[in-house]
């Protein structure tokens, strides 16, 4: 079969294309085309038939950036296939990303519809893992994102990546859709492993699952638009979804970087937590608030506390956290009960560099009670960093 080029310096979209003299020679159409597509800037264009079948390959632009004329200044390119069997039209496409001289990061596309929404969900190809700088990558498709991203962020790059590609549904701009870009690694942990208290959970709950995700938006997107996204990226069977916090009230994303964690114990227990990720102001730096009244949930400078309080076995949760400090962190606060004994952890956590998950475990003190009437004993060890040198503190009552 040859491949024949159509000229398009004359025809600006899809729909010029299908409405086109040349397609009607042909005797087709590329109708229904999928609404996400349809006011996409068109550079190429061609087609080969085999008998009464056409297969289209074209070239598109999403406008991503803009300038104050709104001109497009910085665009992303898909390749979309076309094949037309009579009245049947499937649309495929592809979309590539440089990583840097010798790698791309090429994403499968589905264009779907879905609560009146038209958006594309895209997973990556990429069979090495790469580890990357993610402002270096937000550079190559936006310039004014990279900005607001901390400049250490590296996230491993592999098949756990998606692209979301969603119809703004605003007119006046040339700019008409909106862009997520999201990076999910799946990983255990060995509950086994925590000082002290490890050897205490119940065998079904020693190994706990651990989903970390980076999402990384060039628009804000409402929270309904976000559930929208959800069920399609479910449907299309993708490993990582947008997972949001527990117990909160329907929150929105952000234009810039968030992370997202999901954690997995046993059958019995999953929770997930999700927060903005700024630039940090100062290392280990952990403000908090209340984002919603009678809500479990703490947010702070790059991080998050959830109230859980749930027990397994002897070993009882007060609350976990998510933070990130150039790792990420879980921070569970601990309490082991036994009998009329209780010890409490201090400042537990497990600790992993995002470029691939190899987790660390820390505790820096502890407190034990005993209390039967008529007797209280309790007793304290913290064990604290300062000037470049450790300290050790005890005491008790």
């Amino acid at each position: 079969m040859t491949q024949i080029e159509i000229p398009v310096d004359d025809i600006a979209t899809l729909v010029e294309l299908s409405e086109s003299e040349y397609l009607s020679q042909l005797g087709i159409t590329l109708a229904p085309i999928p609404d996400i597509l349809q006011e996409c800037p068109l550079r190429y264009a061609a087609y080969e038939q085999e008998g009464a079948n056409y297969n289209f390959e074209c070239d598109l632009r999403f406008i991503l950036e803009e300038d104050a004329e709104g001109e497009p200044t910085e665009e992303l390119e898909i390749s979309v296939a076309i094949a037309v069997a009579g009245a049947n039209k499937e649309y495929s496409g592809t979309i590539s990303i440089p990583l840097d001289a010798e790698k791309t990061l090429v994403f499968s596309a589905l264009f779907k519809t879905k609560d009146d929404t038209s958006f594309t969900v895209a997973k990556a190809d990429l069979a090495e893992t790469k580890p990357i700088r993610l402002p270096e990558l937000i550079n190559t498709i936006s310039a004014s994102l990279g900005d607001v991203i901390p400049e250490e962020l590296e996230f491993d790059v592999a098949g756990n990546a998606f692209l979301v590609i969603s119809k703004r549904g605003t007119t006046g701009t040339t700019k008409l859709n909106k862009y997520l870009l999201g990076f999910g690694s799946n990983s255990q942990i060995d509950m086994g492993q925590i000082p002290i208290v490890g050897a205490q959970f119940p065998e079904e709950m020693t190994t706990a699952g651990a989903n970390i995700e980076v999402v990384v938006a060039l628009d804000d997107f409402l929270a309904s638009e976000v559930n929208t996204i959800n069920s399609g990226l479910e449907e299309a069977g993708y490993p990582v979804i947008i997972k949001k916090s527990e117990g909160a009230i329907p929150q929105d994303i952000r234009r810039g970087a968030s992370i997202a964690g999901h954690l997995t114990i046993g059958e019995a227990y999953q929770k997930s937590l999700f927060f903005p990720l700024l630039k940090r102001s100062s290392p280990g730096t952990r403000s908090s608030r209340i984002i919603g009244e009678d809500l479990p949930i703490t947010l702070g400078d790059n991080g998050i506390w959830l109230e859980i309080e749930k027990g397994f076995g002897p070993v009882y949760f007060k609350k976990v956290g998510l933070f990130y400090d150039g790792d990420i962190y879980f921070a569970p606060e601990i309490v082991l009960g036994i009998a009329d004994f209780q010890l409490f952890l201090n400042e537990i956590s497990i600790n992993s560099p995002l470029t691939g998950f190899s987790p660390e475990f820390k505790v820096d003190g502890f407190e034990l009670e005993y209390q039967r009437d008529p007797i209280e004993i309790g007793g304290a060890f913290l064990r604290a960093e300062r000037d470049g040198y450790l300290e050790y503190a005890g005491m008790g009552v």
